[in-house]
């Protein structure tokens, strides 16, 4: 058997090409099929129209709709479909190698599906590194997708992630290594027609007349193992790069969480402090605004005392002065009576009182007279503002109920005097 692919220069997907644009011209009706089936359209337009455009790896490709069915049984409503052939080097040749390539709803976003699709002549490679035995191709470029930015909503100059025109580059390069088909033994009838048409597909390549000898079946199973193994290996080291990412990914969110529960505490404990703070300064200025108040009531006190104090410092002196002119006058009045009793009958000596009863009512009825005269003296600075009313009203109760005493002491003296009589 020979490791092959199809022989390149294809007339009918050649012809695909020749018009303006190639195959991205043929993209236009389906265009008012885009919106209805894609989440972002103008991404899908943008993405085909770079593949098709391009030449070599998308001048031979077309567009369609067609269902794309699961592997689980599943197919999806119809999806745009690039179906024709990709180049590929392989020992200095150039092939070209059959493919469907399907754009899942959710795309730019998802990867695409690719299938390889060999003809009646051809099988698929058991145990390809990057093709099942159903068609399907398998890459690290699929596998590590990477979409647009989820900003990214209108067409731009260049193209940002992965996209198509990428793909079959890495498709083109890795199948040009490693072919995914081989042909079939020939047989009489498959070598008398192998120079036929393919009838109307027009992106089937022509198969070539000629084989490359094929290698022993236990060289074929050599290279089987290796790839084997190089699948398993790989397999193996995406398995411990993820499982390493999963741990290292678990002890950093680990890590994160204690850190944040932490922070969280201290700022919680930072907030209580500042509450604290702010009701304390609140007390604070609040005995300050009423130590203030009571400081201006206290020199507003201040200074009525200091007025009452120099009123009753007034009235104080008047009240020496004339009690000071009283004495005077009494003297006056003393040595008046001593210059008189000396020169005249010593009357008073006469009325002198002879008996202690006698005397107490002469004393008592003496203050009785001299309270009288305090209280008319007490009315007169009342009058002219020399004391206020306060003082007067204090003084004159004080005065008064002094008198009060010295009445009844003289009321009960005589009293008992009228007792005695009897």
């Amino acid at each position: 058997m020979v490791v092959s692919s199809y022989a390149a220069g294809s007339t009918s997907a050649s012809a695909a090409s020749t018009s303006s644009g190639g195959g991205a011209s043929l993209l236009d009706p389906y265009l008012h099929r885009l919106p209805a089936i894609y989440t972002h359209p103008p991404l899908v337009h943008q993405h085909v129209t770079h593949l098709l455009s391009s030449t070599p790896h998308g001048s031979n490709l077309l567009p369609k709709m067609e269902s794309l069915i699961n592997n689980d049984g599943t197919s999806t409503p119809p999806v745009l479909l690039l179906r024709g052939t990709i180049p590929m080097q392989y020992k200095g040749i150039t092939y070209h190698l059959p493919i469907d390539l399907y754009l899942p709803p959710n795309y730019p976003y998802v990867c695409p599906t690719v299938y390889v699709r060999p003809v009646s002549t051809m099988s698929i490679k058991p145990n390809h590194k990057h093709v099942g035995l159903d068609g399907m191709v398998y890459l690290p470029y699929l596998a590590q997708w990477k979409p647009p930015p989820p900003s990214t909503t209108t067409i731009k100059s260049t193209l940002t992630g992965s996209n198509l025109k990428e793909l079959v580059a890495w498709m083109s390069q890795l199948f040009g290594n490693e072919p995914p088909c081989f042909a079939k033994p020939p047989v009489a009838s498959a070598a008398a027609g192998a120079g036929a048409s393919h009838g109307d597909d027009s992106w089937q390549p022509n198969i070539p007349q000629k084989l490359t000898p094929t290698k022993n079946p236990s060289q074929e199973e050599a290279l089987y193992d290796r790839a084997r193994q190089r699948e398993e290996q790989w397999l193996l080291e995406e398995a411990k790069l993820s499982s390493l990412k999963s741990k290292a990914t678990e002890e950093i969110q680990s890590q994160m969480k204690s850190v944040f529960t932490q922070v969280g505490e201290e700022i919680r404990k930072e907030l209580e402090y500042q509450k604290k703070l702010e009701y304390g300064k609140e007390q604070i200025e609040l005995l300050q605004k009423e130590y203030e108040m009571r400081r201006r009531k206290l020199r507003g006190e201040k200074r009525e005392l200091e007025l009452e104090n120099d009123v009753l410092a007034g009235w104080l002196a008047a009240v020496e002065k004339a009690t000071s002119s009283r004495q005077e006058q009494e003297e006056l009045d003393t040595a008046a009576d001593n210059h008189a009793a000396a020169t005249t009958t010593k009357a008073d000596l006469m009325a002198l009182p002879t008996d202690t009863p006698s005397s107490q009512m002469l004393a008592l009825s003496a203050e009785s007279a001299s309270i009288d005269d305090t209280i008319y003296f007490l009315d007169q600075a009342l009058v002219r503002n020399t004391i206020t009313l306060e003082i007067f009203l204090r003084e004159v109760r004080r005065l008064s109920k002094r008198q009060f005493m010295a009445k009844a002491h003289m009321i009960k003296i005589e009293q008992t005097l009228a007792a005695e009589r009897r």
